[in-house]
């Protein structure tokens, strides 16, 4: 009995938190991101093989 009310205690909660949560983020109108141009972005982008290579000996 003990054991069932500490899991609909915990369902409560999070049932809770997950409904607040958004409103929180959604009030603060979010992250700015601003755009970033990437050598492999697009169909015919490409990696940078020094960049690369430099990565694989870290």
């Amino acid at each position: 009995m003990i054991a069932l009310r500490g899991i609909v205690a915990a369902a409560v909660v999070t049932t809770v938190v997950s409904i607040a949560g958004p409103r929180a983020d959604a009030a603060e109108g979010g992250a700015q991101v601003e755009p970033q141009s990437w050598s492999f972005a697009g169909i015919f982008g490409r990696y940078d093989r020094g960049a690369l290579q430099r990565g694989f000996q870290v």
